[in-house]
């Protein structure tokens, strides 16, 4: 899935990113140190996590501009040594449908919550 995000202070400031959907982690997301430093995100200081090994651990947060289902949000991201991933804060009252083999399509889509 495919996510721009921005320097909060320079929207100018951006990469546009393919991010993994993991219906594990509860935040909106995570970037490596290499591309937070690119964009110079602001930090807004530690924020207290449990990996998927169970393991507690502090880890940086920063905030940033991103574009999300036409609309641009601002969100706090974690700072992770991983590939970005994108969480269930994003997907919560959305639609998320998953193709389940390798290179499957992920679609995450406004719904009418009305009806």
């Amino acid at each position: 899935m495919a996510v721009t995000v921005a320097n909060i202070r320079e929207p100018d400031r951006l990469i546009n990113l393919e991010f993994l959907v993991d219906t594990g982690f509860t935040g909106y997301l995570t970037l490596p140190p290499d591309r937070i430093s690119q964009i110079d995100l602001p930090k807004l200081g530690e924020s207290q996590v449990v990996l998927a090994d169970g393991v507690q651990n502090r880890i940086e947060a920063y905030a940033g501009l991103v574009s999300w289902l036409g609309e641009n949000r601002r969100v706090p991201i974690i700072e992770l040594d991983s590939e970005p991933l994108l969480g269930m804060a994003f997907v919560w009252g959305n639609r998320l449908t998953v193709e389940g083999w390798e290179g499957g399509i992920v679609v995450i889509e406004n719904v009418d919550h009305t009806r």
